[in-house]
């Protein structure tokens, strides 16, 4: 099948298990209120990424009966994220029992990776071990920072969309089974887009946004392993969500707050109560079409020209317009109104 045909299919099973799910949460009463720390107005169906999910393992599994031990790994490490994911949604589920189905699913996608990293990098001797350390950390960083990012209309499933399509530009078109899953990742995000588009007709849920956080991390470890697309090249596609999230996340904490409590001070939160969630999700991807993917492109060729710091300094200038609206909106901070800001 060539991309086109992955994308399609992705889209159009997506479209339909999401409908699908939609009315089945809808009967069930699977809505999340609204409250102080949200940014919707109405009840509103969630668990809506499990179509997502669905169509994901689906591929997973059918590149694992062909042979393909890492996509095995990485379905077993999906399934464990969204069964939590899912219960989060319906129970609250508290994060000492998330914790720890997050390091397990990192640590089995990481071990799937690793004949791979040793066969690349066999002459970095112990260096090898810090690095999936390192990788680790980001991992269950990606799974965390998928699911604090997904507080309106349409962001997440933007940025899945255009990390997918970004990497296919980047690198000249993916190849082989990866290839594939980042062209069906493209499409089946453009089939949940169609009921999360502001105004959302359903959420994603910590269901999909936590398996979403792991796909992509595993995705940027292993096109960059693979040569495709560099690990600065794909930070500064996915620079909206960890640059928002570092940021606010870092203030919280030398603020004295409690970094682990719900809150509304993310910048795209900001931004979405002053401007709605239509016109940030818009601006997300403007950003992304005249800024991050020419910088993501000219990254990842100077990576695989050898450049070691180069690209780094890229994703340092990619985030600068990130970090002047993070300051300038007071992300992180306790405030009153928007309007003391502005």
């Amino acid at each position: 099948m060539t991309g086109l045909a992955w994308s399609v299919g992705g889209f159009v099973i997506t479209l339909l298990l999401v409908w699908v799910t939609l009315k089945l949460v809808s009967v069930a009463g699977w809505l999340v209120e609204p409250n102080q720390r949200s940014s919707h107005v109405q009840a509103t169906p969630t668990a809506g990424g499990l179509g997502l999910v669905l169509v994901v393992l689906a591929y997973l599994v059918a590149m694992f009966s062909a042979g393909v031990t890492l996509a095995g790994s990485w379905a077993f490490a999906l399934v464990g994220l969204a069964m939590v994911g899912l219960w989060d949604d319906l129970a609250e589920l508290r994060a000492r029992w998330r914790w720890p189905v997050q390091v397990f699913a990192s640590l089995l996608t990481l071990w799937a990776l690793m004949p791979t990293y040793e066969a690349a990098f066999s002459d970095w001797g112990a260096w090898l071990w810090l690095w999936f350390g390192l990788c680790l950390i980001a991992l269950v960083w990606f799974i965390n920072l998928f699911n604090f990012m997904d507080g309106i209309d349409g962001i997440a499933g933007v940025q899945a969309f255009t990390f997918a399509l970004g990497t296919q530009i980047v690198s000249g078109g993916l190849v082989g089974w990866s290839g594939d899953l980042v062209w069906l990742l493209a499409g089946a995000s453009l089939g949940f887009l169609c009921f999360n588009w502001p105004p959302a007709k359903i959420f994603m849920g910590d269901v999909g946004s936590q398996a979403l956080g792991l796909l992509i991390g595993g995705l940027v470890l292993l096109l960059h392993v693979k040569g495709s697309v560099s690990i600065p090249a794909s930070l500064i596609l996915l620079s909206v969500f960890w640059a928002d999230a570092t940021y606010t996340l870092t203030v919280r904490y030398w603020s004295g707050q409690k970094v682990t409590q719900a809150h509304r001070s993310h910048l795209y939160q900001r931004l979405a109560q002053k401007y709605g969630h239509f016109y940030v999700t818009v601006g997300f991807v403007g950003l992304w079409m005249v800024w991050l993917l020419p910088l993501a492109w000219y990254a990842s060729h100077l990576s695989l020209d050898g450049s070691i710091w180069s690209p780094w300094i890229l994703v340092a200038v990619a985030i600068t317009p990130l970090v002047i609206l993070c300051q300038r909106f007071a992300a992180g901070r306790v405030i009153n109104d928007i309007r003391d800001v502005t």
